[in-house]
């Protein structure tokens, strides 16, 4: 494939990228732990926001049976009932069973799995053997694209046990609506946003995006076999500029005093001699800021690892890596270098040769200090061993 060729099928692909969202969905608990379609975990979370002991309020319930056409309202200070997978007398379990001074509530929760024969009329039948002449409220939970539930006015199940329907989705644009304070109630507010991200992505975001998107994966199948040359392509590239650094490098410092090592991604360029107390963490480098081809590259002495202890260094050649950066800055007026590739070969040899002239500058006035350092402490060394 040649170069136009390149270029028309950049141009094709900005295009489909234009109308398309490819941004990886939120990293939700659910989608953490790979539990976004499990009922139960699912269930888990939503006994917690709508339990006011474990919440902190009772809005979130309220919330519910406001959108369910309920008119009541739970003090959380009352006295409440709430029970998990709670078992009734014929051995069915509704997965939320809410018992007030003054209500009972029973709430089924579904994803994509569809009722059992009858399900919805036994658990009322049961309900009203609880209720003591309690006021009852049912609700059954579900997205509004669970395929297997019916929630048309011929669904007998739904009718006949006069269970109100709430979708995922009017749920979560009422809780929306909550004030909840962060600083005083952290945990809820978090577990209480993560559910709406997790339903707005996962349930109302999933169709409208994969509409916008077919039409790239369209394309991505139709040019497969292009785009694998491309990366090809850019493979082979990235391996000759990484040859070209390294053999710059070569031919910029004696070879018989000083030793380089590189990744094959080219992900950074060290420079030290092979003498002891060089090489890691001790070493010269150049580091490509980001992924190739590189927009800049820093200059850097490493001679440290993290916040290790000053093993192996006296406290001057620990804090080198600091003063070059200084140094640096102070000189150039710039961490980072540019790589210019906008502007021709020229250009971009010469905003290389920049990088070289820098690191080339930083070597010559640092190397000998290093190496004093190094000195130093293994003088240093030598004498407490030889003292014991």
């Amino acid at each position: 494939m040649d170069n136009i060729n390149f270029g028309q099928l950049i141009d094709k692909a900005n295009k489909q990228f234009h109308d398309c969202n490819v941004s990886p969905p939120t990293n939700t608990i659910a989608h953490i732990f790979r539990k976004e379609s499990q009922e139960n975990f699912i269930s888990d979370w939503i006994a917690y926001l709508i339990d006011p002991i474990s919440f902190g309020n009772a809005e979130p319930l309220n919330v519910l049976l406001e959108v369910a056409g309920f008119d009541d309202c739970i003090d959380k200070n009352g006295i409440i009932e709430i029970s998990r997978e709670k078992t009734f007398d014929d051995q069915r379990r509704i997965d939320f069973y809410i018992e007030t001074e003054e209500l009972i509530i029973g709430i089924e929760n579904k994803i994509w799995s569809g009722l059992g024969y009858h399900q919805l009329q036994d658990y009322s039948k049961s309900l009203e053997k609880l209720s003591k002449g309690k006021e009852i409220r049912k609700i059954l939970l579900l997205p509004q694209n669970n395929m297997s539930i019916n929630l048309n006015k011929n669904n007998s199940d739904i009718s006949v046990s006069e269970f109100v329907s709430v979708t995922y989705e009017d749920f979560t644009n009422a809780l929306k609506n909550l004030q909840i304070n962060f600083i005083e109630n952290l945990r809820s507010s978090f577990l209480l946003q993560d559910f709406i991200t997790y339903v707005e992505e996962y349930f109302m975001d999933s169709n409208v995006d994969m509409k916008k998107n077919f039409d790239m994966v369209s394309f991505l199948f139709e040019h497969k076999n292009q785009l694998k040359e491309l990366e090809t392509c850019k493979n082979n590239l990235q391996t000759q500029f990484v040859e070209s650094v390294v053999k710059k490098l070569a031919e910029t410092f004696d070879e018989e005093i000083w030793k380089i090592k590189f990744p094959k991604t080219g992900s950074y360029f060290q420079l030290f001699k092979d003498l002891p107390g060089w090489g890691a963490p001790v070493h010269f480098e150049l580091y490509p800021t980001d992924r190739f081809p590189c927009e800049s590259i820093q200059v850097v002495l490493h001679t440290r690892e993290g916040k290790n202890a000053r093993n192996n260094k006296t406290e001057r050649l620990y804090n080198l890596q600091v003063e070059v950066e200084d140094y640096i800055q102070k000189k150039y007026g710039q961490k980072e270098f540019e790589i210019d590739y906008e502007n021709g070969l020229e250009l971009y040899n010469k905003s290389l040769d920049k990088v070289f002239s820098v690191l080339k500058d930083v070597v010559e006035k640092f190397t000998n200090i290093v190496d004093d350092e190094i000195s130093l402490y293994a003088r240093e060394n030598r004498s407490i061993l030889s003292n014991k």
